[in-house]
């Protein structure tokens, strides 16, 4: 017969009946609660009964209240699990009876379940997890690489190479002519149609058909051109062909207009992005590819909006309440056990911005204004607009 897990129920007496209300699931569950309550008798020594109850856990639960830490009896009982986690890799689980319940800095990395949330609380006693079994792995498709790579070697002149596999198969001058920047402009410039009686997908199937098909084209014979074009679908026949993964690649100096590269069609209509086995990336050449340093939990998210006065901008007003309200919505539960932190700067301001990341690193950098290409519209302490643009090399 195998033996029950023991746990040691941490807690205040004012949480008492919250507790004994969680302890009475965990046994139905199959699972030996040691509750003072329950376990020390009239006459009994109580530290004797509390340390052995302690040394026979096999897991140490810490129910937070607000009033958890105040109680001496319960700080000395968090401190003696605390070390067993350090020393033994005795597991301590952190249960929030209030989800804002202050916790000992020892304890602060460690993942909280809250106290309704018992199936999770049972699991992780357990060491389950109802993550799927994974199936057999797939055979992985041999991968090739396309890079299609846009420079400017002096203003007004665009080379674009085509490499494959590393290697350089073509090499042409491409054009950035007046009715390639038309319609990029008037693709900047569109909104969506209404959507009040129509879908939104119906709007974006509108827009793709009246602008998207159009850009489309313009960017494939502007950047595109010739060799370059046919080694391309050259590529797509070979992969579609052999059940391969082709990864096509733009590359583009920051001096070049931010082109939406996935939207290129090829001569014979064909639009890269969407063929079977295809993926799209884009990266600027200079730019650097380090990637960051991995940042611990918390996730910490810095918000900034750019709501200029009205009398300041052009751009109509933003509704910057609703937008935040959506955020902290989105991280709700994560807020509130200490898994997700948010900071709102008061003003949408360039230098203030640049301090706070300066002062602390962020996973998450959500910046909210009016934009158009190549700039977003912050302001200023005073509430006047700030047109911000992307350095140039």
């Amino acid at each position: 017969m195998t033996e029950s897990i023991r746990v040691f129920c941490s807690h205040s007496s004012i949480d008492k009946p919250r507790v004994k209300e969680v302890a009475v699931r965990l046994a139905a569950a199959g699972i030996d609660p040691w509750v003072d309550a329950w376990e020390i008798a009239p006459g009994d020594d109580i530290v004797a009964r509390i340390n052995q109850g302690l040394a026979d856990c096999r897991v140490g639960l810490v129910f937070f209240s607000k009033a958890t830490m105040e109680k001496p009896w319960v700080r000395k009982e968090v401190s003696t699990l605390t070390y067993q986690a350090i020393e033994d890799g005795k597991p301590v689980i952190p249960v929030m009876l209030d989800p804002d319940a202050p916790i000992p800095e020892l304890l602060r990395p460690s993942a909280r379940v809250a106290g309704e949330d018992l199936d999770r609380l049972i699991d992780a006693i357990y060491g389950r997890s109802d993550r799927p079994r994974p199936a057999p792995p797939r055979t992985t498709a041999p991968e090739r690489r396309f890079r299609n790579r846009l420079e400017e070697p002096e203003p007004g002149r665009v080379r674009v190479s085509a490499l494959l596999d590393g290697e350089r198969h073509a090499e042409a001058a491409a054009t950035l002519g007046p009715q390639l920047r038309h319609t990029y402009q008037e693709f900047l410039a569109a909104s969506l149609p209404g959507v009040n009686r129509r879908s939104f997908q119906e709007a974006a199937r509108q827009r793709e058909r009246d602008l998207l098909d159009r850009l489309g084209e313009a960017l494939g014979r502007g950047l595109l051109p010739g060799v370059v074009g046919r080694e391309l679908a050259a590529a797509l026949d070979r992969t579609a062909a052999a059940g391969e993964v082709l990864s096509l690649e733009s590359e583009a100096t920051p001096a070049l207009p931010p082109l939406p590269f996935d939207a290129i069609r090829l001569p014979d209509g064909r639009l890269p992005a969407l063929e079977p086995g295809v993926r799209v990336l884009r990266r600027g050449i200079g730019l650097g590819t380090e990637p960051p340093p991995l940042l611990p939990a918390p996730l910490r998210i810095l918000v900034a909006i750019g709501a200029p006065d009205e009398d300041t901008t052009s751009g109509a007003v933003l509704d910057y309440e609703r937008e935040l309200q959506t955020i902290l919505d989105a991280v709700d539960q994560a807020r509130r056990y200490g898994n997700a932190e948010v900071k709102i700067l008061e003003v949408g301001q360039p230098d203030q911005i640049r301090r706070v990341l300066l002062e602390r690193s962020y996973h998450v950098l959500y910046i909210s204004g009016h934009g158009r290409a190549g700039r977003i519209e912050l302001e200023d302490e005073d509430g006047r607009a700030v047109v911000v643009n992307p350095p140039r090399n």
